[in-house]
């Protein structure tokens, strides 16, 4: 949003639409501007800048540092959001801006991807994303390898030293690829695997460009709809869960193919354990997980899918289509 008019945001605050918008003195000044939660950067300042002729660099950290300054003075109450671009997951993405004198800085000298312009940049956010489709990608490197999504968000966390809230998007449509489009298994995939990951929250591309333009371009596909409503659903019942601390060193899991790791994230909610778990690659594998501090022996729920799977001696198997998903629950002693 850059000069969203009134009759805008009184609309969205009547229909309770939320927004993240590009500060203007409207969304300042507007009694109407409750509905907007969050300030946004320009997207993708990674990506290469269009110049009068060809592209130019990346946006310097410091001109980001500007509008950061700026937009808190003016509104402290407001968290201010930045989109990265696919570089931070494709490290070979070619259409990364040229990083060998940003500012007066060279940060193309950091190994290749980058990761202390990320840094730099994310220091003028408060909550950092980014967004890679490798359904609908059409370079070979990426095209059907869901972990790059995966990738990307652990890359931010570790890039900031995971001092920063990070989210991310999701591919929901064709985009710009007529000849694609994701699945509603592979959109659960995506989705589940980012918040293995560590991100906290999922940010759904719903455009379309091709074969057609449609600004919400997902409508088209009802099915896809039902599954994104039901994904969001389920997540926000397990909310209480997926908010609570991380646990370490309770659980171990081993994949019975090395070449497919198999990532996983634990909780620990009203006296269960949560098991979060996907398989990292598009191949079938079967997991082994050994749990501690729980009955030893027993049943443990598989969650959504009406099934139990049996423990002994704290361990339990199961398998896992290529990308597959599955939520495991626990009793604690």
């Amino acid at each position: 949003m850059t000069d969203q008019p009134k009759a805008s945001l009184l609309l969205y605050k009547k229909h309770g639409i939320y927004l993240i918008a590009y500060q203007n003195s409207t969304g300042i000044k507007s009694n109407s501007n409750k509905c907007i939660k969050s300030w946004m950067h320009q997207d993708e300042p990674d990506n290469a800048q269009p110049i009068t002729q060809g592209w130019g660099p990346c946006v310097a950290p410091g001109a980001l540092a500007e509008l950061y300054k700026t937009w808190k003075s003016n509104d402290a109450t407001r968290p201010i959001f930045l989109n990265f671009g696919q570089g931070v997951s494709f490290i070979g993405w070619y259409g990364r801006g040229d990083l060998r004198n940003i500012g007066g800085r060279d940060y193309s000298s950091a190994g290749g991807h980058y990761p202390d312009y990320y840094a730099a940049a994310s220091e003028y956010a408060d909550i950092i994303a980014f967004d890679i489709y490798p359904v609908t990608s059409k370079d070979a490197e990426v095209k059907g390898k869901l972990e790059y999504v995966s990738n990307g968000v652990k890359n931010l966390i570790k890039w900031t030293g995971g001092k920063k809230i990070v989210w991310n998007c999701i591919e929901t449509t064709h985009i710009d690829n007529p000849n694609t489009r994701p699945n509603a298994e592979q959109i659960k995939s995506e989705v589940w695997m980012s918040i293995i990951s560590g991100s906290m929250g999922i940010i759904y591309f719903c455009h379309e460009f091709a074969p057609a333009f449609r600004e919400d371009g997902f409508f088209k596909y009802p099915e896809i709809v039902e599954a994104i409503g039901k994904l969001n659903a389920g997540i926000y019942s397990l909310a209480p869960v997926l908010n609570s601390p991380v646990v370490l060193n309770k659980v171990k899991v081993t994949s019975d193919n090395a070449k497919v790791p198999i990532d996983f994230m634990v909780k620990e909610h009203s006296e269960n354990t949560y098991i979060f778990a996907a398989a990292m690659r598009n191949v079938d594998v079967t997991g082994t997980f050994t749990v501690g501090r729980v009955n030893g022996a027993g049943r443990v729920e598989v969650v959504d899918e009406n099934r139990q799977i049996s423990m002994s001696s704290g361990s339990f198997r199961d398998n896992f289509k290529g990308y597959g998903v599955h939520i495991y629950r626990i009793k604690n002693k």
